[in-house]
């Protein structure tokens, strides 16, 4: 079966603001991408042609192909998070892997922490039913919206599905592995660090050129989405305008709270406003500018 869809380009961008509102947000993540190479009888994995193809995306930092193994997915995976550890930019490390069996695309909302692998990886190992991170949880969720990510893609690309269950072969292997690298840098206080795994089907289901261009839409809504889904710039204050933005972690629901600075009148106290994505939670206070530089509130652009 062929799946043959049409590239609507007339639909409207996810999030659509002024060119002076888009100006005045100085965030960039940077993409980490990742495809596989040859496993089993798929000789040519679809997700090694779009990793190659996607390397020459402008936001996309890195791209590689991975093999199959539980080793070599290490020694790559822990040369990137080093790499971006140093850089110490907002980023997300953003995978693609096969799924014969799919007629879909589909987005991963979880990884787990258990590695069962039903077939010998390239390099011959096979692991049963083995914890991936001793220290980890059993389950992490992704931080990327991706209902709402779903619902941007779907006005264009109709097959897009969301996943609670990658397998427990390489591709949930490697998954689970950013999301544990992920949350570790929150726990550091480096909290825009996410990751997403994306299924996709053989070519011969969907053909290269649809799923490279949905596979730039994901690497364009990942690379900005600090920017449509945290647009936080509205205050109670009448002479107050946004100066400065950062993000720090919700105590409620552990995942991202936007802080922004609001000047008032004021020349030495900000007006402080907490935001957190899932829980619409929201504070304020007043407080010094210098005592939040201090404990590291901010992330420079």
């Amino acid at each position: 079966m062929v799946v043959s869809l049409q590239l609507n380009s007339s639909a409207k961008p996810a999030a659509e603001y002024s060119a002076a509102a888009e100006a005045s947000l100085k965030w960039k993540r940077d993409v980490y991408l990742t495809g596989f190479g040859k496993f089993s009888d798929i000789l040519e994995n679809p997700t090694s042609i779009l990793a190659k193809k996607l390397e020459t995306h402008p936001k996309v930092i890195e791209a590689h192909v991975l093999e199959v193994s539980k080793d070599g997915c290490v020694e790559i995976l822990t040369k990137m998070q080093t790499r971006a550890e140093e850089r110490r930019r907002p980023c997300v490390f953003l995978h693609f892997g096969v799924d014969t069996t799919s007629c879909s695309l589909v987005l991963e909302r979880m990884g787990y922490n258990v590695a069962n692998f039903r077939i010998p990886d390239e390099r011959g190992y096979v692991a049963k039913n083995e914890i991936i991170c001793e220290d980890g949880p059993d389950i992490i969720e992704t931080t990327i919206p991706v209902e709402d990510m779903l619902k941007t893609l779907q006005t264009v690309y109709p097959r897009i599905e969301i996943s609670t269950d990658p397998g427990r072969y390489i591709c949930n292997f490697v998954y689970y592995c950013s999301l544990d690298w992920a949350k570790q840098q929150r726990l550091k206080g480096f909290s825009d660090y996410r990751a997403l795994f994306v299924h996709v089907p053989e070519f011969r289901i969907i053909n290269l050129e649809v799923q490279l261009e949905v596979a730039s839409k994901i690497v364009d809504y990942v690379a900005s989405l600090y920017q449509l889904v945290a647009r936080v710039n509205d205050c109670s204050f009448k002479y107050c305008r946004l100066e400065r933005e950062a993000v720090k972690q919700c105590s409620s629901c552990l995942l991202e709270l936007r802080l922004a600075s609001h000047r008032t009148r004021s020349r030495n106290k900000n007006h402080i406003h907490l935001y957190c994505y899932r829980c619409r939670g929201c504070m304020s206070a007043v407080a010094s500018s210098t005592a939040l530089l201090h404990e590291g509130w901010w992330h420079k652009a």
